[in-house]
């Protein structure tokens, strides 16, 4: 088996610990990332993620974007040696609940590289074995009614279930939309860096322009490799499933897909 090098994105982009924070809000917005690695003297220090951000722009101030990322990166982040095996990397992953994994290399341990859940099933999609996906959904994803739901509402519940993603259901379990904390960070951008608006105030705004109501749901009929492989065509990183009748009954995503790998080595 391969190393999981060959896989990882190579020389990531990173941020020094005295950056701004506003400078990592900037380039997750622009750039589309969940979590950049914070680097001092060539050696990974720490990692922040827009799960971070959401969190401390909530419990914050429109001035604490200004103050630098040391004060709210996790510091000695999880990582693992470049030449680690990919059957490897995925078990370590599991076992750590890890969605993406710093490489650093062996010789001097500085920062080489890093993975993703995204990466490893893009490089396993044409080998998933052709597993119903009816039995591997989670059953109890973050839901909510749209409703009267503000950004306040939404990065509350993001934070206390520890979750990147809300999908929005009606009474009649129908699936209105779905949001991530990738479009939450857009947000922030915009409303505290670009425009700034202060954060107090966002909080309170109604969150239906944030949601993405064009969702292409699967259902749970469907097979695990087919739905793997419409994930990595979209870019998604988990789909609404539902049933015969459009009822959701649950989400299947990336995570889902290397428990089933590394629980059943299904490829």
């Amino acid at each position: 088996m391969a190393e999981i090098s060959s896989i990882a994105t190579q020389s990531p982009e990173t941020l020094a610990p005295t950056a701004p924070l506003s400078t990592a809000i900037d380039l997750m917005a622009k750039r589309g990332f969940r979590r950049i690695p914070i680097v001092f003297d060539y050696q990974l220090v720490g990692i922040i993620t827009a799960s971070d951000v959401i969190r401390v722009i909530y419990e914050g101030n429109s001035e604490i974007v200004s103050k630098e990322i040391f004060n709210f990166m996790t510091e000695q982040p999880i990582m693992q040696w470049e030449d680690l095996e990919i059957t490897e990397a995925i078990k370590f992953m599991q076992d750590h609940d890890l969605s993406a994994l710093p490489l650093v290399s062996v010789r001097d341990q500085i920062l080489t590289g890093i993975v993703t859940e995204r990466d490893l099933v893009s490089a396993f999609v044409d080998s998933i074995a052709d597993a119903d996906l009816d039995g591997f959904i989670n059953e109890n994803p973050l839901k909510m009614a749209l409703k009267g739901k503000t950004v306040g509402h939404v990065i509350k519940a993001m934070i206390k279930n520890s979750t990147s993603r809300i999908v929005f259901v009606n009474t009649k379990k129908t699936v209105q939309g779905i949001l991530t904390v990738k479009d939450i960070i857009k947000f922030i951008h915009n409303e505290i860096i670009v425009y700034g608006n202060p954060a107090e105030d966002i909080m309170s705004k109604p969150i239906d322009d944030l949601v993405s109501k064009d969702i292409q749901c699967v259902n749970m009929n469907t097979s695990v490799a087919e739905v793997a492989k419409f994930m990595v065509e979209k870019k998604i990183g988990g789909v609404p499933v539902i049933n015969d009748d459009n009822k959701f009954v649950g989400m299947f995503s990336e995570r889902d897909i290397l428990s089933l790998i590394a629980t059943y080595g299904l490829i």
